[in-house]
């Protein structure tokens, strides 16, 4: 989520859903399926799926990956 790119480097998406009914497990796979089939983003990717009540959760603790990734993050699409 920080450091300096490079062509072995991925791209760290962070998803952030009001609610679902899914397991953390299955809410990145399924992201991750949609994303492969309908997308032509060909490099390598991590996707990570958190509910509002996760993000506000795991944020708390600043050295926990979702802290360190919002703090450093760029919003590329946000809907209210």
């Amino acid at each position: 989520a920080s450091g300096v790119p490079n062509e072995e480097s991925d791209l760290d998406i962070l998803i952030e859903v009001e609610n679902t009914n899914l397991k953390s497990s299955k809410r990145n796979i399924e992201v991750w399926t949609q994303m492969d089939k309908y997308s032509e983003l060909d490099f390598s990717k991590d996707i990570f799926v958190y509910t509002t009540p996760e993000v506000k959760k795991f944020s708390v603790d600043k050295y926990s990956f979702l802290s360190m990734a919002l703090e450093n993050c760029k919003i590329i699409y946000e809907f209210n």
